[in-house]
């Protein structure tokens, strides 16, 4: 989705911009995205850097728990980069937990932000525990919806939207969003571990550290230095971050 992103015309907030696609074959690769080739290539770039740093290697054996994003992306880097250097079961699993934690999806803005069910998913990821996190009701429908049936709380659509803009999907709005990363440093803050991996998105950093991470960038980050009020960019100072695409590959990318 980043690469449809960066196309002259079709980023973020451009005149005419869309994320509806008519083709059933783009349909299935920018909803709940997977990873690029490029992010293929950087999530591998994480894990290798992983096996050669004695530093890395050290907070990898300390990890007691991975909690991870249920987006197909987060679960792809998580699959490429810790769990080949976390000591595995008989069944190949890593002994290390690794939980679907809806609370730390990135905040739905596009399609691509939009999951898939954990009837799905745990095909794909069957080391992956999709029921600690997820309740019963929530299976087939994780990610944020607007409930059209609530009159009193109507959508206003705060993304571009004045030429011609138009979108698969209601996104998240602010105050939801906010509920939702309270929830999630709530939710970290009542752990017992005392090293946990969580992996997550640019929108999900941002407000909880006020930090912009590169892609698939790892970083030890004490508890404390996390703000249950949040970072949170403005929804106009996000748009124009967003409007600017993917990053440049760099020389450390090839």
């Amino acid at each position: 989705m980043n690469e449809y992103l960066s196309k002259p015309g079709s980023k973020w907030g451009d005149a005419g911009f869309t994320d509806i696609f008519e083709d059933p074959e783009q349909i299935g690769m920018f909803k709940d995205s997977r990873l690029s080739d490029r992010g293929v290539h950087q999530a591998k770039r994480l894990g290798s850097r992983l096996g050669l740093d004695p530093q890395d290697q050290n907070v990898v054996r300390d990890i007691e728990l991975i909690a991870c994003s249920p987006l197909t992306r987060a679960l792809q880097t998580t699959e490429l980069s810790l769990v080949p250097h976390i000591e595995k079961h008989d069944d190949g699993c890593p002994k290390v937990p690794i939980v679907a934690l809806p609370l730390a999806s990135e905040r739905v803005y596009l399609v691509s932000d939009v999951g898939r069910s954990t009837e799905e998913l745990v095909r794909q990821f069957p080391c992956v525990d999709f029921e600690s996190a997820i309740g019963t009701s929530e299976k087939d429908c994780w990610w944020f919806t607007h409930d059209e049936s609530n009159v009193h709380t109507p959508y206003s659509e705060w993304r571009p939207n004045d030429e011609g803009q138009k979108y698969a999907c209601k996104g998240e709005p602010e105050s939801d969003f906010n509920d939702r990363m309270i929830a999630l440093y709530d939710w970290l803050d009542a752990r017992e571990e005392s090293t946990i991996a969580l992996v997550c998105h640019w929108g999900v950093i941002d407000w909880l550290l006020g930090e912009d991470f590169e892609n698939c960038e790892m970083k030890v980050v004490p508890f404390h230095e996390f703000k249950r009020t949040g970072f949170m960019l403005s929804d106009e100072e996000a748009a124009a971050l967003f409007a600017k695409g993917e990053r440049t590959v760099t020389e450390d990318d090839q």
